[in-house]
C-alpha cells in the first residue's frame, strides 16, 4: 500500500512543493502512516534527472530541494506485513535495456509471482512493463492474478498512467487534474479541479497533455 504523484508538464516547474504534497499524504492520507521509505524520479527539459530512492520515512524529511523538472514520479511506501524495508525496495523502480529506460512506481499488489532479486511483485510488475512495453504490458498484467495495479511510468518519453484494481476502490484511487500544459496525478485529491479516473483507465501523457486516453478490462 502506497501513496504516488506525478505531473508531467510543457517547462520545468519546481518539485519541492509536489514533495510536500506526497509527505502529507504519506503522513495524513487514507491508511497512513506510508513510513516505509520513498523516493522520485524527476527529469527536465535539458535531459538532466534527479533519481532518489530511501528506506527512509518521507515523513521525516525536510524537503530542500530546488530542483525543477518537467517530469516527476514520487512515491511514499507502505510496506506489506513481514516484507523487508531496504533502499533497493523504494519505488520508483527503473529497469534499463537496449538505450531504453523504464521508471515505475506501483501501488498494488500481485497475489503471485515468480522468484527476483528485489523480493518483491514490483519487480516482476516492472519487467513485464519494460520488455512489452506500457500498453501490450498492462494488458499482460491484466490477465495475472492482482488485488490492485495502479502505475506511474516514464517510458520513451512519455508518462503513462494505469488505474486498475478489484479491492478496496475508495483506496485503490488516481485523480487528475489538467490546466494549461500541466497534468497533476496523485493517490489523492491534492489540489482543486482533480478529478477521479475510472477503473480500467489508462492515460498516455507528453509535455503537459493528454494525448491517449483508453480502457482496459479485468482479465
Amino acid at each position: 500500500m502506497c501513496r504516488m504523484l506525478a505531473f508531467s508538464s510543457s517547462g520545468d516547474i519546481a518539485i519541492k512543493s509536489y514533495l510536500n504534497k506526497l509527505k502529507k499524504m504519506a503522513k495524513d492520507g487514507m491508511k497512513a502512516p506510508h513510513k516505509d521509505g520513498f523516493g522520485y524520479f524527476a527529469l527536465n527539459s535539458s535531459g538532466i534527472f534527479s533519481f532518489v530512492k530511501s528506506k527512509d520515512s518521507i515523513i521525516d524529511k525536510d524537503i530542500t530541494t530546488d530542483f525543477k523538472a518537467k517530469l516527476l514520479i514520487a512515491h511514499a511506501r507502505k510496506a506489506s506485513p513481514r516484507t523487508k524495508k531496504r533502499d533497493d525496495q523504494a519505488h520508483p523502480f527503473s529497469f534499463y535495456k537496449d538505450d531504453k529506460l523504464t521508471i515505475l512506481a506501483h501501488n498494488g499488489s500481485l497475489k503471485e509471482y515468480s522468484s527476483n532479486v528485489l523480493g518483491v511483485d514490483t519487480e516482476e510488475v516492472l519487467k513485464i512493463v519494460a520488455e512489452e512495453e506500457f500498453e501490450r504490458g498492462i494488458l499482460t498484467l491484466s490477465k495475472k492474478n492482482y488485488r490492485a495495479l495502479n502505475l506511474l511510468v516514464f517510458q520513451e518519453g512519455f508518462l503513462y498512467v494505469l488505474r486498475l484494481t478489484k479491492v478496496s476502490f475508495d483506496y485503490y484511487t488516481l485523480y487528475m487534474m489538467e490546466n494549461d500544459r500541466l497534468v497533476v496525478l496523485s493517490s489523492e485529491k491534492i489540489c482543486k479541479g482533480m478529478h477521479p479516473l475510472e477503473n480500467g483507465e489508462a492515460l498516455k501523457i507528453k509535455d503537459g497533455e493528454v494525448i491517449k486516453r483508453w480502457q482496459i478490462k479485468d482479465g
